[in-house]
Formats: C-alpha cells, sequence, structure tokens
C-alpha cells in the first residue's frame, strides 16, 4: 500500500514529504570536575534531532537549575557546592520529551 502511494504521488508530480522521528533526547555523558575551592564544572552530551533545542534539568544537589545545549549537543555548567554530592541530569527536548537519566558525584 505504502509504494502505490508514493507511486501514485511521484506520478502526479505532488510533493512526497519524509517523515521526520521525534525521538527522546539521548543524555550521552554526564560528569564533574573541581575547578577550585567548592567550584565544579559539570559537562555532557547530547543527541536529538534538533540538539540545539534541548535544555538540560538538574537534579541531586543542584535540584531546579538548568542549562542549555549548544548546537554541537555539549553543555557545560559552573556551579558552586559547599557540601558536594550527588548530581543528576535529564535532557528535555522542544516536545518536552525527556531523555535518560545519569549521574555523577561531586566531592
Amino acid at each position: 500500500m505504502r509504494i502505490a502511494a508514493y507511486a501514485a504521488l511521484v506520478l502526479f508530480g505532488l510533493p512526497v514529504m519524509a517523515a521526520q522521528a521525534d525521538d527522546p533526547p539521548v543524555l550521552d555523558s554526564l560528569s564533574s570536575a573541581s575547578v577550585g575551592g567548592n567550584w565544579w564544572l559539570i559537562t555532557g552530551a547530547v543527541t536529538d534531532e534538533d540538539v540545539g533545542s534541548c535544555t538540560i534539568e538538574f537534579g541531586g544537589a543542584i535540584a531546579g537549575q538548568s542549562t542549555s545545549v549548544t548546537s554541537g549537543g555539549t553543555f557545560s555548567y559552573v556551579v558552586n557546592l559547599p557540601s558536594g554530592g550527588l548530581i543528576s541530569a535529564v535532557a528535555v527536548d522542544a516536545a518536552l520529551q525527556e531523555s535518560n537519566e545519569r549521574e555523577t558525584l561531586a566531592f
């Protein structure tokens, strides 16, 4: 049936639009590194069809904070953590779909 419908569209010169997948983003990596004193650099990478529209939402020791993802799929965030802790994160795309969750320790 799909082939027949496609052939009919091509035969009559109608434009054929490819379906676009809108899969949830994937949080590929999350890490933390001390940058002096109580300051920590949180970095990671995301994969998505429109990765530049994604945001990172943090949980754990920095719950409620967020940052944006670059068009290259990376992010970085500097935070002051006097007592350290566990940091979790998810990526959220423009369709509000959430990625897998990842965790990193900052001590």
